[in-house]
């Protein structure tokens, strides 16, 4: 008995130490990546095949978010690019997805998902793009948040999380 209970407490504090560590791993790591540059300029084909460039979205927030069909993380994380485009569009936000992929697969997923925002098709140009954006290690999903005068303010690896964007948002005077 006395075994277990030691046994528990150590756990129980060993899970509070993993948690306070990845806690300030987890600020750590967005205090680097807050950034103050300007987003590269760029034109890429939507689903339509209309010619789109990243100034046409000047005065709203963007997320801009480079993704794949193929990518597990990115599949995840579509859902809450709709739901934020759906929840802050209104206020300010414009998401704007960048394929790492062909058209043709591109255009099948947005339409069964309900993608409700301008998908851009940039093949395999669009990992060089994320690149010139701050995807130094060319990870899928990624993310950058560009300020209404299109200046990248933060970027993220990785799939974002809700409460994180929101946080985001917030500081970029998004608000729902």
């Amino acid at each position: 008995m006395k075994n277990s209970l030691i046994f528990a407490l150590v756990m129980m504090i060993a899970g509070a130490a993993g948690y306070g560590v990845q806690t300030w791993l987890h600020k750590d790591k967005i205090a680097k990546a807050t950034l103050s540059i300007p987003g590269p300029d760029f034109s890429a084909r939507d689903i339509n095949d209309k010619i789109r460039n990243i100034k046409e979205w000047r005065g709203k927030v963007v997320l801009l978010n480079f993704w794949a069909t193929w990518c597990g993380p990115c599949i995840k994380e579509i859902p809450e690019l709709i739901q934020l485009q759906k929840t802050y569009g209104a206020h300010g936000l414009q998401v704007v997805g960048m394929a790492v992929d062909d058209k043709q697969a591109v255009s099948q997923f947005a339409a069964q998902h309900g993608m409700n925002y301008p998908i851009l098709i940039g093949g395999s140009d669009a990992a060089e793009l994320s690149k010139r954006y701050g995807n130094k290690l060319g990870v899928l999903p990624f993310s950058a948040f560009i300020n209404r005068e299109g200046v990248i303010k933060l970027i993220t690896q990785g799939a974002i999380k809700p409460e994180k964007a929101k946080l985001i948002l917030a500081q970029l005077g998004i608000h729902s």
